[in-house]
Parts: C-alpha cells; sequence; structure tokens
C-alpha cells in the first residue's frame, strides 16, 4: 500500500513540474498582408482539366503550383523557352526576399503542343523503359483543399524520388512534366 502511494505521489509531482514548464501561449498577432511572402517564384497559367476524385480510387496526389514547374516542350518553343527563362531569372532577382519571394512570375503556355510530336503513352512507356509499368491516376488540387483527377492524367514513379506526369488527350501524351518530391513515395503495392 505504501508503495502505491509514494508512485502515485511521484506521478503526480511530475505531472504538476511538466504542467509549470508548459510555454504559456503568446496572444494572437496580426501580419500585414504586403508582408507574406510567396513559397515559389513562378507558376503556370493554366492547369488541366479536372473532374470529381472517387476517394476510394488509386491515383497519386500533387499540388496544383507543381504542374508545369518542370514541363517537356516542344522543340519548336526553343526559342520562346530561352526567352521565357530569362524573364523567369530576372523575376527571382527582383523579388527574392528571405526564404521567399514578393512577386509570382506566371509563365504562359507555349504555342506548340507536344502533341504535334504524337507520343503516345505505350510508346512513352517503351522509350523509357516502363513498358511493364501501370501507370496511376494523377488528381491535383490546392493544399489541403479538394482535388480533382485530371482528365487522362498518369504518373510514373521516378525511383521514389519524383514522379513523371502528364495527360493523354484522345490517346496522344499532351503534357508531361516531372515533379521532384518533397517527401520519398512509397511504390504502389
Amino acid at each position: 500500500m505504501i508503495f502505491k502511494v509514494i508512485v502515485l505521489a511521484v506521478l503526480a509531482a511530475l505531472v504538476l513540474a511538466m504542467i509549470r514548464r508548459r510555454p504559456k501561449a503568446s496572444p494572437a498577432a496580426t501580419v500585414d498582408p504586403a508582408e507574406v511572402l510567396f513559397s515559389i517564384p513562378t507558376l503556370a497559367d493554366v492547369v488541366p482539366p479536372t473532374k470529381p476524385v472517387d476517394s476510394e480510387g488509386d491515383f497519386q496526389q500533387m499540388h496544383e503550383d507543381d504542374w508545369g514547374q518542370v514541363e517537356f516542350v516542344a522543340k519548336e518553343d526553343h526559342d520562346l523557352v530561352e526567352t521565357t527563362l530569362g524573364e523567369v531569372r530576372a523575376s527571382i532577382g527582383a523579388n527574392k526576399k528571405g526564404a521567399g519571394y514578393t512577386n509570382i512570375f506566371v509563365r504562359k503556355a507555349f504555342p506548340t503542343a507536344i502533341t504535334k510530336s504524337a507520343i503516345t503513352l505505350a510508346g512513352l512507356k517503351t522509350e523509357l523503359g516502363l513498358a511493364d509499368a501501370e501507370p496511376r491516376a494523377l488528381a491535383i488540387g490546392p493544399a489541403g483543399g479538394a482535388a480533382g483527377l485530371v482528365e487522362g492524367g498518369f504518373t510514373f514513379p521516378l525511383g521514389g524520388v519524383g514522379l513523371l506526369y502528364g495527360r493523354v488527350e484522345g490517346g496522344i501524351v499532351a503534357a508531361l512534366g516531372v515533379e521532384k518530391l518533397r517527401e520519398p513515395i512509397a511504390e504502389p503495392g
């Protein structure tokens, strides 16, 4: 009985010590919206068409801001790509502030569709050595918000560190990009 009383006393003392050490909550602060920074320097002005997501489906989710950050473009647009990269570099230089950016450079879609190359999904898989791989559907959306399933969207894991993603339109790859993941993903089983 004495042992139980001692154990209870020690536990009570530990709880009280933890309560006393707990930092007090600071009062709520207001932030000037002009001081809020963007976490990325550039966005694509076009996102793919989506449809509602079946929460039971097998899909890879991607943040909508990541769409087109690293994208494949038609070789006919090489000069425009170089010009756009120069504009992005200038925007980053002008807007970098600490760990963020004061403004975002909005990239316009390139005029030549990659569908002109007439690459099928099966052909892409063969060229990349993914002939036996099954693509996962792709959903995009805001952080913490409702995602939409990309119409014709697909993803393939790139060694657990990134994704090859895109969408197919009329049997032809219409968009193709790479996303470097912030956290490694498990291969679908």
